[in-house]
């Protein structure tokens, strides 16, 4: 008897799981932070400041990239486009 309770918990937990999953909104990586050289900041689509900007990043809709003085940094887009953008860039939307 005990065993069937824990059954139907886990049955009603993992259903709820996928609900919560379903109503969730799919974010979709755009591209891949590959290269920075200098001072690079980056502001994600949920947050109010910049903040620095490391290798490996994955930016998605809505994040911004800003390089300042001898600076520069490399995005590796999904279709496989690298793009540079070099000193005093700014670079928003994917």
């Amino acid at each position: 008897m005990q065993f069937k309770r824990i059954l139907i918990l886990d049955i009603i937990v993992l259903l709820s799981g996928l609900s919560l999953s379903n109503a969730q909104q799919v974010t979709r990586c755009l591209a891949v932070i590959t290269e920075i050289n200098g001072s690079v900041l980056l502001k994600k689509v949920n947050k109010a400041d910049f903040e620095k900007a490391y290798w490996g990043t994955q930016l998605i809709e809505g994040d911004q990239i800003k390089t300042s003085d001898k600076s520069g940094v490399k995005l590796l887009y999904s279709n496989n486009t690298l793009i540079s953008l070099d000193l005093l860039s700014v670079r928003t939307g994917w």
